[in-house]
């Protein structure tokens, strides 16, 4: 990576997933929307920072994260579109660490309903698959 390029991140497009009977819902809730899991520092992948043991340490767990990430969605090794996402702020949730909400019009986000079977929720099956 050449100095003044943007950081590379590996992340997972994961669906909104339902919480009955909870008032106040996770963010990865609502709508699909990206989980980071790795970045990239010089020759190496490295996983993001998930050591916050407890609810005040998570309060902060976001601002090790970036603010936004434009994203190229891959499946099977081919392009399948490009998304935005940004990062939500501090996390009341553990369920939350690493999720970016989609800034992109959620139309376009990319869904790969092949082998969706294979990915099941708390709440079911799930709908379509994460496409990378």
């Amino acid at each position: 990576m050449a100095a003044g390029e943007p950081p590379l991140y590996v992340g997972v497009l994961e669906d909104g997933q339902a919480f009955p009977g909870n008032h106040q819902f996770p963010i990865l809730s609502a709508e699909p929307h990206v989980r980071i899991a790795f970045r990239k520092q010089g020759a190496d992948w490295l996983p993001m920072d998930t050591n916050y043991p407890n609810p005040t340490a998570l309060e902060v767990a976001n601002s090790t994260y970036p603010s936004s990430v434009d994203w190229t969605v891959i499946f099977d090794g081919k392009e399948a579109g490009r998304i935005s996402s940004r990062n939500p702020g501090p996390l009341h949730w553990f369920a939350d660490l690493g999720v970016q909400i989609i800034t992109t019009d959620l139309a376009n986000v990319p869904r790969i309903s092949a082998g969706a079977k294979d990915f099941e929720y708390t709440t079911g099956a799930a709908n379509s698959r994460p496409p990378a």
